[in-house]
């Protein structure tokens, strides 16, 4: 027959064979020391009720640092190429978020790095883009028979 204790002292919990327990105090195994008279025994009927938690080791993503820095690099590299650079960009910072709970969290910490100055060169680049698009179309639309503005002809 076992006995269910909890030690005040290191808050161990589980099991002791009662023929242990009864010919002397318990002790604990978790930290060494008897249990106090004032530990907890459950009642041999609520043993199943006892909470057995599940291994909550991280699952190691290190896979995802290496894509984070991998599309960083991607992203510093093709910042010219706004869109590409964009996407590159994105896809890093969310895999570099995921990779900082890694065993090698300076490398998705690069990578997070890299692909927010990539990002931020290529939205510029985009931006320049876009105003060089539209001065040139705006100077297509000029009246190319003249040498003068258009406003000096009246």
């Amino acid at each position: 027959m076992e006995r269910h204790y909890r030690c005040s002292a290191c808050f161990w919990q589980g099991t002791i064979d009662a023929t242990v327990s009864a010919r002397s105090q318990p002790i604990c195994p978790a930290c060494g020391q008897e249990f106090s008279s004032d530990a907890v025994v459950f009642p041999e009927d609520r043993s199943d009720q006892v909470r057995q938690f599940p291994d909550s080791t991280p699952t190691d993503q290190s896979g995802l640092a290496t894509i984070s820095f991998l599309t960083g690099a991607a992203a510093a590299l093709t910042w010219w190429c706004p869109p590409c650079g964009l996407i590159a960009a994105a896809v890093g910072i969310i895999t570099g978020a995921y990779g900082l709970h890694s065993r090698i969290r300076g490398l998705a910490t690069l990578g997070i790095l890299l692909s927010t100055i990539g990002g931020t060169l290529s939205l510029g680049c985009g931006v320049i883009y876009g105003i060089v698009i539209v001065h040139e179309q705006q100077l297509d639309d000029l009246p190319a028979n003249e040498n003068q503005p258009p406003f000096f002809n009246r």
